[in-house]
């Protein structure tokens, strides 16, 4: 079994929002959720990429997930609020 690739980075607000504007202009998006608190799992509600980023910027959320096609392939990331900054975490999932 082959693992998936996996990236990950810290990112400021600023970088964040290129990643996301990226991510609306260039890939299909497919679904958008939010982790409100550490102790839950993310939302069951879709959100738009927009609405789901103003969120976890005004700090109503611990994070966001989406899932996304770029290219051809799927593609997960998870956003995370860590410190001062965001920690995203990029996985290229083997899909059967």
């Amino acid at each position: 079994m082959e693992l998936p690739e996996v990236f990950a980075d810290d990112l400021s607000a600023d970088r964040l929002g290129e990643v996301i504007r990226d991510i609306e202009l260039c890939a299909e998006v497919l679904d958008v959720r939010l982790k409100r608190a550490a102790s839950e799992r993310a939302d069951d509600e879709t959100l738009s990429l927009r609405d789901a980023m103003r969120v976890l910027l005004e700090g109503g959320a611990l994070g966001l997930q989406v899932r996304y096609v770029h290219r051809g392939a799927e593609w997960w990331d998870t956003v995370l609020r860590a410190g001062e900054g965001y920690r995203l975490i990029r996985v290229r999932p083997q899909l059967a």
